[in-house]
């Protein structure tokens, strides 16, 4: 339908808010946003060495690919070295070390992997995803708890200075 001038002048533009109040809200984060790029970059702070577990999980990926695109040191605790690296390309590529616990023969490479590091992410556990039932809650917790002590013995085993 043909539109007459004085509703013409009276419609909002495409794409833009009938509501002037989150139109400006817009307006106004776009120019926050165009002035934070515009400012001078401040010098990287203190390179973080950060060992992270449950690194293949949903959360684990972010977190990962963040603190290597920060220009941290990531070291990725996991059960399988080589699944953990063909599941996650790019922190292999991009320098990521590669930590495995051998659940089997109980053989540990946690305890080189938290020396001397800044800091520790324990993200580990069984998924979330799957249909809760009164067991599959108890092995959600029982994950998180055995993964967390071995963790916490990694640590425990390093001389005080070396701990995170």
């Amino acid at each position: 339908p043909a539109l007459s001038s004085r509703s013409r002048a009276a419609a909002p533009l495409r794409g833009a808010s009938a509501h002037p109040a989150r139109r400006t809200l817009r307006a106004s984060t776009s120019r926050v946003r165009a002035s934070a790029e515009d400012a001078p970059v401040a010098e990287q702070k203190t390179k973080m060495v950060v060992a992270v577990t449950g690194a293949t999980g949903f959360v684990g990926k972010a977190l990962v690919d963040r603190l290597m695109a920060d220009g941290h040191e990531v070291r990725i605790l996991t059960r399988n070295a080589i699944s953990a690296r063909l599941a996650m390309p790019n922190a292999a590529l991009n320098g990521a070390k590669f930590y495995s616990w051998d659940t089997v023969k109980g053989k540990i490479e946690w305890y080189e992997a938290v020396s001397g590091c800044t800091g520790v992410v324990n993200l580990a556990g069984a998924p979330i995803s799957s249909p809760w039932n009164a067991e599959y809650k108890k092995t959600l917790v029982k994950s998180r708890i055995v993964t967390t002590k071995r963790v916490v013995d990694a640590i425990n085993a390093l001389p005080v200075d070396e701990r995170p």
